[in-house]
C-alpha cells in the first residue's frame, strides 16, 4: 500500500506556480495585483497549518483564488474593450 506523503499534489504545485508567473506579468505590464494577491494568498494559506481538521480553510483560500482569477479576468477584459474603443 502506498503511502501518502503530506502536502498538495504536484499538479497543484505546478498551476500555482505557472499561475504565480502569470500574475507578476498582469502585476507589472497592467498594475493589476489581485490576481498576485490570490495566488499569494493560496500559497501561504497552504503552507500555515492551523489546527482546523477538515478542508475548509483550503476551500475558502481556492474560493479566494478563484474570484482573484475571475475579477482579473475581467479587468483585463475591459481594460481590452476600453483599448478598442
Amino acid at each position: 500500500m502506498a503511502e501518502g506523503h503530506g502536502g498538495p499534489p504536484m499538479m497543484v504545485i505546478i498551476v500555482g506556480i505557472v499561475l504565480l508567473f502569470v500574475s507578476l506579468i498582469v502585476l507589472f505590464k497592467h498594475k493589476w495585483v489581485w490576481l498576485f494577491v490570490g495566488t499569494a494568498l493560496l500559497f501561504v494559506g497552504q503552507l500555515i497549518s492551523l489546527p482546523v481538521e477538515t478542508g475548509t480553510l483550503t476551500n475558502v483560500y481556492e474560493l479566494i483564488l478563484i474570484l482573484s482569477i475571475w475579477r482579473t479576468t475581467t479587468f483585463l477584459k475591459n481594460s481590452t474593450d476600453h483599448r478598442r474603443r
